[in-house]
């Protein structure tokens, strides 16, 4: 699976240094975040009651050797009458990708 950058709803598709390696998804279905590794089913990652309106990932590169992923979520929750939405910002660091 590729990764889809720069829209809502995003993918992250990373696949790691295990022996053989395993690759990790994270996306969206029905509002929530998702996270399948390797060949096990799809897990959610955010909690009943929390809906995820909007996820983008943004591939950063700042040199032939550093990479990063931007996370951008927009989060909803809704309890009763009361109504909030949060958005989220996070960037994480590609291991053994940044220069020494």
């Amino acid at each position: 699976t590729e990764s889809i950058f720069n829209l809502s709803p995003g993918m992250l598709s990373l696949t790691g240094s295990e022996n053989p390696p395993i690759t990790r998804d994270f996306f969206l279905s029905g509002g929530a975040l998702e996270l399948t590794d390797g060949s096990n089913p799809a897990i959610a990652l955010t909690p009943p009651g929390v809906s995820v309106t909007s996820l983008i990932f943004r591939h950063l590169q700042a040199s032939t050797t550093s990479e990063a992923v931007k996370i951008e979520l927009t989060l909803g929750a809704w309890s009763g009458r009361a109504t909030t939405t949060q958005n989220i910002y996070g960037t994480a660091a590609l291991r053994n990708s940044y220069a020494e």
